[in-house]
């Protein structure tokens, strides 16, 4: 049923389809209506008349697309945008620098459309219609072009991607050679099949920000390298004092070298941490992927945090069947670690923290649920930046640089993994760690 507001255009719009003088074409988006839900779907119709020789309509035919999804998709891009921008206002980014290039996919046909501002982004001067091997994948820089080109690929995957784009990379201009920084965002439409359609988005130079925080973390780097040599140093003295006093009777001696060393601990975690936001920047972060059950590791980090924390707070933990995964091993720990160790740290004594670690289809998930302080929305949206610390009247005291949850999501980024977060000020908040499962091939030995 044609929605009442629409009805009287479309009667016009065919009426009109069905003189000569109009050549028959029928194009045309309104709103239908299902009978029986009112549910209402924005349709678009595309069609022809032929005509006698008489200049009478002997056939009227065409197509009836949905394309809901598509224009809420578009709409949801335009709002994205819109935040970006105020984002980059907000930021006292230049006009110039604040400009969108947009791109359009065609999926079905094959076909690519850039805006100007796209081009120039692209280094391309030519008019000619560009492509997506050619003038995309060849104007990415060498060491992107993998990363972004698998991106793109999960993102055809609905159940995987959701069809959200969201990423940054580097171009090699075409014409000019000239290096670039590029963040993109868009949205992939899909059929009713789940079949991708279309794929349009925007694209924001970022190269002047982008080489600011490169660097800050060649300066980190450094810096965290220079101090690694003389805290090894005295890292290694304090075991041997250790040793040497460790029965000494009088209890100063061993107690304060054992708040040294735990001093010294805490430096060497900080400083590998910035080591690591460093690696991940530069795209060199070393990955070692081997195939292990999820259980046994998720077991063994909760036995570090409960050796430290059983005293202040309760643990209940739920582990999951033999689920195998193929990862890091030590840096999906860490991340694990990382997420327990916050639990215990945002919230009060006396409290418990729940573990749950179940299968959901071909995902393995983890949650981490403490009953803390909480996390504010505006706070929740920005939790997994570089640097960001929430700062309320609960974190005065707990110290932190802000690149612990970054290099979480880092972590599970490169691991097609994800990391989310459910908080509530004031009742506390449920982390999920979400990783693919894996399977071990067969391997055939053959017969003699």
């Amino acid at each position: 049923m044609i929605a009442e507001t629409d009805r009287q255009r479309v009667i016009d719009a065919i009426s009109s389809a069905m003189s000569f003088e109009s050549g028959g074409r029928y194009d045309i988006e309104y709103t239908i209506l299902n009978p029986e839900l009112q549910e209402p779907r924005l349709v678009k119709a595309k069609g022809r008349a032929l005509f006698t020789e008489q200049q009478e309509v002997k056939r009227f035919s065409g197509t009836l697309q949905d394309v809901t999804g598509e224009r809420n998709a578009m709409q949801e891009l335009k709002d994205a945008n819109k935040k970006l921008e105020m984002a980059l206002e907000q930021s006292r980014l230049s006009k110039t620098a604040a400009q969108l290039g947009t791109f359009d996919l065609d999926l079905v046909n094959g076909t690519m459309e850039w805006d100007e501002r796209c081009r120039m982004l692209f280094g391309i001067t030519h008019q000619d219609r560009v492509s997506y091997g050619h003038d995309f994948l060849t104007g990415l820089h060498p060491e992107d072009r993998d990363r972004v080109s698998k991106v793109i690929e999960n993102l055809y995957n609905r159940p995987v991607s959701k069809g959200d784009y969201d990423i940054e990379y580097r171009t090699i201009g075409a014409t000019d050679g000239k290096l670039r920084w590029i963040r993109a965002i868009g949205k992939v439409f899909f059929n009713t099949e789940d079949v991708a359609v279309r794929f349009i988005g925007s694209v924001l130079d970022i190269t002047d920000r982008k080489l600011e925080e490169l660097r800050k973390d060649d300066f980190i780097s450094i810096v965290s390298h220079e101090l690694k040599t003389p805290l090894t140093t005295l890292s290694a003295m304090i075991q041997l004092l250790k040793l040497k006093f460790e029965h000494d009777t009088e209890a100063l001696i061993p107690g304060g070298i054992d708040k040294a060393y735990g001093q010294i601990k805490k430096m060497n975690v900080l400083i590998n941490s910035f080591l690591d936001v460093a690696r991940f920047q530069s795209g060199k972060i070393d990955m070692d992927c081997n195939h292990f059950y999820i259980s046994e590791l998720v077991k063994e980090m909760v036995d570090q945090v409960v050796f430290t924390a059983n005293r202040t707070h309760l643990i209940d933990i739920t582990l999951c069947e033999e689920i195998l995964v193929y990862a890091d091993r030590e840096k999906i720990g860490s991340v694990l670690l990382n997420i327990l160790s916050n639990a215990t740290k945002f919230s009060t004594q006396g409290r418990s923290i729940e573990i749950r670690c179940y299968k959901e289809g071909d995902e393995v998930k983890i949650s981490v649920r403490d009953e803390g302080y909480g996390i504010s929305l505006a706070d929740q949206e920005h939790l997994f930046e570089k640097f960001y610390r929430v700062r309320n009247k609960f974190t005065t005291n707990t110290s932190g640089f802000g690149i612990g949850l970054y290099l979480c999501r880092q972590v599970m980024d490169d691991h097609n993994g994800r990391i989310q977060v459910e908080s509530i000020e004031g009742k506390g908040s449920t982390f999920l760690l979400t990783l693919p499962t894996a399977t071990i091939p067969i391997i055939s030995h053959g017969s003699n």
